[in-house]
């Protein structure tokens, strides 16, 4: 009798041990499956985030057999007026830039509540320029405790930059790094000079010192719309030697894409041409994709189709024709 309760015990406790058993496998392999999923479904795109790092390459429209919807576009007339004005516009040694008394401009030194400093009280930027070059430098407190960015220039007018002409070229060789009046990316004021100015008072090169000092502000300006506007490996096409220090904004997506791909303005602004409406260039950067295509000049007045939406900005060139950008999450 008592061998046959031991048996039956010990039935059950085998039993019990094998369902438990069982039961741990089941949660293992569950966790495992969960895990996986996880891991294999991508973060949602923080959309919030303008100035995100790009997310992926960038890509072409693809190609399609479909006709192409007109119906979501209207146009806007275009003179030689808009031509000249926007964040993409190219001045160079060929192309001469027309200053206009209604670029919107700020007066940095005014600006009280700011993370960086100015060399004089009579530095001015482009209204996008100016907001943009606050966040960066925000961000940059933020992130490392510092504001020892000084803006030494911004824009200049036609006087300005003659008079700074005559006081930095004395030579030949001189001229290599300065543009005449009239044909100076200052003129836009969508461009600044930059030094390094230090808490004990010490005020050193950005192009020499910015590895060092500032490394942040290296690795991430062009999320906040800025490029170099004169890299030393792109002299032939802009004309001028390596300068290091001048910034230039051409707004978001256009910094991410030519920092992804080692693009100057002058090559970027060439390479825009290959896109039309029809076919726009894509480009995915801080959780949105931007549409970005290129109309020519035709006449006095322009007909370009930009979204019915009105959600867009149009810069022109300041050569050939007017650039539209728009986006969607």
């Amino acid at each position: 009798m008592a061998k046959k309760a031991y048996r039956k015990a010990y039935g059950t406790s085998v039993l019990t041990v094998a369902t438990i058993v069982m039961l741990v496998i089941v949660i293992i392999t569950l966790s495992v499956i969960i895990a996986k999923n996880s891991n294999d479904t991508p973060d949602a795109p923080d959309t919030d985030n303008a100035v995100g790092q790009v997310t992926n390459s960038v890509t072409e429209a693809p190609e399609t057999d479909e006709p192409f919807d007109y119906s979501v576009y209207k146009t806007v007339a275009c003179t030689d007026k808009e031509l000249t004005r926007g964040s993409l516009v190219l001045v160079n040694r060929n192309n001469a830039y027309e200053l206009s008394d209604s670029v919107p401009l700020i007066n940095l030194f005014n600006n009280k509540d700011r993370r960086y400093t100015v060399a004089s009280a009579d530095i001015s930027l482009e209204n996008e320029a100016f907001t943009a070059l606050g966040k960066l430098t925000d961000a940059f407190y933020a992130e490392t405790g510092k504001d020892i960015l000084q803006v030494t220039s911004g824009h200049r007018t036609k006087k300005q930059q003659e008079d700074f002409y005559s006081s930095m070229v004395s030579s030949p060789e001189d001229a290599d790094y300065y543009e005449l009046a009239g044909f100076s990316d200052h003129h836009t004021g969508y461009s600044f000079d930059v030094k390094l100015y230090l808490e004990d008072g010490t005020s050193l090169s950005y192009s020499k010192n910015a590895e060092e000092y500032a490394p942040w502000i290296v690795e991430n300006y062009y999320k906040y719309g800025f490029v170099m506007r004169y890299p030393g490996d792109k002299t032939e096409h802009t004309g001028i030697i390596a300068e290091g220090n001048h910034f230039r904004y051409v707004g978001i997506p256009h910094s991410a894409y030519m920092h992804e791909n080692n693009l100057c303005l002058e090559e970027y602004i060439s390479y825009l041409k290959n896109f039309s409406v029809e076919k726009p260039l894509q480009i995915l950067t801080g959780g949105k994709t931007y549409y970005v295509y290129y109309t020519q000049k035709t006449a006095d007045s322009t007909d370009v189709y930009v979204p019915s939406d009105g959600k867009y900005t149009l810069s022109g060139n300041n050569t050939d024709g007017f650039i539209v950008t728009y986006s969607q999450k």
